[in-house]
């Protein structure tokens, strides 16, 4: 649930919020082109290494162990995929990928160590609030009586994105697609 809610969460709303506010500043707004279809086909593929163990665990035609082969063996070559689709975007093929503007005007990259020790501590951090939001996600939703599928599909999905859509926001106002 969590994850269908994630994937309703960023393609509807975020997704069309994005589109209303920097609409709202920007009459036309544009996009790369390039990158669109390459993440849309990275996009496919994670869809397809879903869809082909669900199917298969319906049907009732595959003991566990071929499963969980299965999985982990569609899991690896997803981490493979992305790491070379990371380094096709971002090392062989980079021109297709920039941005026409790089940073604001008068915005100084940050030192690499700075940036990686931020990095590590929000990580720590996201890690300590993660364990007591789902403590108290529990709790409430036993509360109120709801069931674990509008948890995952409502809750979790806004309140887990909720950083994602103020970049996708943010990004938008500044007619960053």
């Amino acid at each position: 649930a969590s994850i269908a809610g994630a994937i309703v969460a960023n393609t509807l709303f975020m997704l069309g919020a994005s589109f209303l506010l920097g609409g709202l500043r920007h009459h036309v707004q544009e996009y790369n082109r390039a990158g669109a279809r390459f993440q849309a086909a990275l996009l496919f593929l994670a869809t397809i290494a879903l869809l082909v163990p669900s199917a298969i665990a319906e049907s009732n035609r595959a003991p566990a162990p071929v499963m969980q082969t299965l999985s982990l063996g569609l899991a690896v070559l997803l981490l493979v995929g992305y790491g070379l689709g990371m380094f096709f975007s971002l090392g062989s093929h980079r021109e297709l990928f920039a941005a026409a503007e790089q940073g604001e005007s008068g915005e100084a990259p940050w030192p690499l160590g700075l940036a990686l020790g931020t990095l590590a501590g929000v990580t720590v951090l996201v890690a300590l609030v993660s364990e007591v939001f789902v403590a108290s996600v529990q709790e409430a939703a036993s509360a109120f009586g709801m069931t674990p599928a509008v948890v995952g599909f409502v809750v979790v999905a806004l309140v887990g994105g909720a950083a994602e859509m103020a970049s996708a926001f943010s990004g938008a106002r500044k007619n960053r697609l």
